[in-house]
């Protein structure tokens, strides 16, 4: 998912305060969304804006996905040495793949947190022991 600024947040309100203008009422944060249509978030001319329920905003964007097969979701270019074409047939990116820790660091990251949790109050007090062991000598 994207992440705006402080910028793009007071944007998007404004976004629905100039579209709430226009059609006389106000929006159901629930159902509707305000779209723009250039993909600028900072750009609030009404020409740009349009009124959308959830559903509709959600297919529009997953057909752009679709549309867009030289990207990937954060934008990285899908080609050359940053293209990992996987048996089955869809495509992957590089960066984004190698930037996920593999399924084995994440097992032994769990293992090793289930590991701590059952051993934690031991660890805890031969800690405590220890400090007040140094603590005492000095």
């Amino acid at each position: 998912m994207r992440e705006f600024s402080k910028k793009h947040s007071a944007s998007r309100h404004r976004a629905r305060g100039i579209v709430r203008r226009l059609v006389g009422r106000k929006l159901d944060s629930r159902y509707e969304v305000v779209h723009h249509v250039d993909g600028d978030p900072t750009n609030n001319d009404p020409s740009n804006l349009q009124l959308l329920t959830k559903h509709e905003h959600q297919s529009l964007h997953a057909a752009l996905r679709i549309i867009d097969v030289h990207h990937c979701g954060k934008g990285h270019k899908l080609e050359g040495p940053n293209l990992y074409e996987r048996p089955n047939g869809t495509r992957e990116c590089v960066t984004c793949r190698n930037a996920q820790p593999s399924r084995h660091t994440e097992l032994l990251r769990q293992k090793k947190h289930k590991w701590y949790m059952r051993h934690r109050e031991r660890l805890l007090t031969e800690s405590r022991d220890r400090y007040q062991a140094r603590k005492s000598a000095v």
